[in-house]
């Protein structure tokens, strides 16, 4: 059987077309989204795509035919958005999302009609569909395939020179392991910042933890401003120099930053000691959940990538116009980050094990979803209010819960327990802010080096509090010690680690193609 025969006898094109959407978003963020993420999705798509012929099979009885239906029922679904854009239109989720739906499924349906009434066992017309599948799939298979092989070693390298070596732990002189907390609030700005930018004065939070005993490190600041390098870095005791370093200076790859805030040095240092690791994720999928975790908890998250995935083809777009509730992220995020405090508050009762808690909240990072009582703000409510009122009323819902969650942990007289309570970024200045009423679009392409002092000091002015069950050496935390310190202090004074305290630095990565190229701007901050 020659080769040509053998091409036309196989409809593979829709399942190559099927792949495209997938692969082709993948290579328009191959910089941010792991290879791991996209496994998933394309098995999906082709699961769907290999039911659809089978049935599109029984119902016309030959292979070719039946193929090209479900083709068409793949551009149907899958390629809607380059209709969209074809015809040059921004079509939203309100009433003409419809009418450009109907219009995209009439004119497909057209040409099923006329295939249906072709005599042709369309024996030549799968031939070519096959090789112009290969040949529309192949720009993203090269382009993803070749980054890869560029990338591979150096995020590998840069990772093991960031969480390697491992610093030794031993257990405290009194042989008791106490819990630690980890709770970051994304984007939760420092009281001056408040007072200066928000007109808000959080004395009355701050003096209710100083009253729990927690230390508030009034003038500390973020190490980087975005949570990605921020957390990264504290979590592995170290500045991002050694990364920055293999990866070199033109390099547009969050990866690396992304798999460090997973297989990260403070977990390797607590494993040994048997300390069982909770993590609680956000929406964002770096964080969203951990592989190395014991357990994860997490809440109707969808990861990034099957979002922007789900958004583009037909079904997404109008299901999120039906306000499906399985389509409203912002519903989600707004009921998440109840379900997580409550889910800690449980875990604080719970005895056993040492705990090492990691949580990290959206909160009161946008969108704007919560109001000061807990319940969900309407987008269009949201959008009538100020930008100012929408930040402070999640301010607000998050300092109820997080004292109760501190009085939760404290109540439970078996554990000892560090808190950290910790912002990794301040808030966007407005003017450099995205659309912060969606979920995932608050944050826009930024030449970093062109913000002023005021606003780099809104970005990486943080919220900074620490709790020792003992309070030993709490006083003596500078007011300005920044988060790359966090955990070498406490496994310093609580572990006996050899981890002297670095100097307290701040740096910006230039922008997003040179995202570990670092300025250091500690002055402009002080």
């Amino acid at each position: 059987m020659s080769a040509r025969v053998r091409l036309g006898s196989w409809p593979l094109y829709p399942f190559l077309f099927a792949a495209h959407p997938v692969l082709s978003l993948l290579l328009n963020n191959v910089s941010k989204v792991p290879l791991v993420d996209t496994l998933w999705p394309l098995l999906v798509v082709e699961g769907l795509t290999f039911l659809i012929l089978l049935m599109c099979r029984l119902v016309c009885g030959q292979w070719c035919r039946a193929a090209l239906y479900t083709f068409l029922i793949v551009v149907a679904l899958l390629f809607f958005q380059r209709f969209d854009g074809a015809l040059g239109l921004v079509i939203d989720d309100g009433p003409n999302i419809w009418i450009a739906a109907v219009v995209w499924v009439a004119l497909l349906l057209f040409v099923g009609r006329v295939v249906s009434r072709s005599d042709s066992d369309l024996f030549n017309a799968t031939t070519v569909l096959n090789a112009a599948a290969v040949l529309f799939l192949a720009i993203p298979v090269l382009g993803v395939g070749w980054h890869t092989w560029q990338v591979q070693k150096v995020q590998s390298d840069a990772v093991a020179a960031m969480n390697q070596p491992v610093p030794t732990l031993t257990r405290p002189a009194n042989g008791e392991l106490p819990d630690i907390w980890y709770v970051v609030l994304d984007r939760y700005a420092r009281a001056d910042v408040l007072k200066s930018q928000y007109k808000f004065d959080n004395d009355d939070f701050l003096g209710a933890l100083s009253t729990k005993g927690f230390h508030v490190l009034d003038q500390s600041t973020a190490n980087y401003q975005r949570t990605a390098h921020s957390l990264a870095s504290t979590l592995n005791l170290d500045y991002l120099d050694a990364a920055s370093a293999i990866s070199g200076s033109g390099s547009p790859d969050w990866v690396i930053l992304y798999r460090l805030l997973e297989d990260f040095k403070v977990w390797r240092a607590l494993k040994p000691l048997g300390y069982q690791y909770s993590h609680l994720g956000s929406w964002w999928t770096p964080t969203a959940t951990n592989n190395f975790a014991e357990r994860n908890f997490s809440w109707n998250v969808v990861p990034t990538f099957e979002r922007f995935l789900r958004d583009q083809s037909l079904p997404g777009r109008l299901a999120r116009a039906a306000g499906w509730q399985a389509m409203d992220y912002r519903r989600l995020q707004c009921e998440r980050v109840g379900t997580k405090f409550d889910r800690l508050e449980t875990i604080a009762a719970e005895n056993g094990a040492a705990k090492f808690v990691f949580a990290h909240f959206l909160m009161p990072h946008p969108p704007f979803v919560l109001k000061e009582d807990g319940s969900c703000l309407p987008e269009v409510e949201a959008k009538a209010r100020s930008r100012t009122d929408n930040y402070i009323d999640q301010v607000r819902y998050t300092n109820k819960r997080l004292i109760d969650l501190v009085s939760h942990i404290q109540g439970n007289p078996d554990r000892a327990a560090i808190i950290i309570l910790q912002a990794d970024e301040g808030p966007w200045p407005e003017r450099i802010a995205g659309d912060e009423h969606t979920v995932g679009m608050d944050t826009t392409p930024v030449k970093w080096k062109s913000l002023s002092s005021p606003e780099l000091l809104e970005k990486q002015a943080i919220f900074h509090a620490i709790y020792f069950p003992t309070g030993k050496g709490l006083a003596k935390l500078p007011p300005t010690m920044t988060p790359v310190n966090t955990f070498r202090t406490i496994f310093r004074q609580w572990f006996g680690a050899d981890l002297p305290r670095l100097p307290d630095e701040n740096f910006i990565y230039l922008d997003n193609n040179r995202v570990l190229t670092f300025e250091q701007i500690t002055d402009k901050l002080r």
